[in-house]
């Protein structure tokens, strides 16, 4: 009988190790998983401190004459963002007036914070373009994708 009574007790130390060791291994596993997301989220919050500062808000459309056939065509912006940006691509919808620059120049400077910044559609030999409301799309410096309605005059 002794031997019954000490299979038993043996058994329920084992069956209660056994829970034990499944618990322990799902919170190891769990915090793995807790740690690993919390990484991710700490390094695409990194990535995006930057984009999150940026805004460029448009002001108005230009259209001009430098001459007795020239036409310019520009876009007044606003930085009311945190850091200095530039539009490294635009798109004027309903038109063929586009701007692609690979980076921020002499003719495509950074707007800092608080300032007005223009950029230059064209500047010689512009295709006609009716004055009126357009919508623009654009890429920031740091890959944020904008799009506005802007009144060229």
């Amino acid at each position: 009988m002794s031997a019954i009574i000490c299979n038993r007790g043996l058994s329920y130390v084992v069956g209660v190790l056994l829970v034990l060791g499944v618990t322990l291994g799902a919170v190891v596993v769990f915090n793995q998983v807790l740690g690993f997301q919390a990484g991710v989220l700490t390094s695409l919050q990194a990535l995006d401190v930057r984009r999150l500062g940026e805004s460029l808000v448009p002001v108005e459309g230009v259209i001009g004459k430098s001459g007795p056939s020239t036409t310019y065509v520009h876009l007044v912006v606003y930085n009311n963002g945190l850091i200095p940006t530039c539009l490294l691509e635009a798109r004027v919808l309903e038109t063929t007036l586009s701007f692609n620059k690979p980076t921020c120049t002499s003719d495509n400077p950074l707007v800092n914070p608080r300032e007005y910044g223009i950029v230059n559609f064209c500047d010689i030999g512009c295709p006609s373009i009716t004055p009126k409301e357009y919508v623009v799309i654009a890429r920031t410096l740091h890959n944020k994708i904008v799009t506005f309605r802007v009144v060229f005059r």
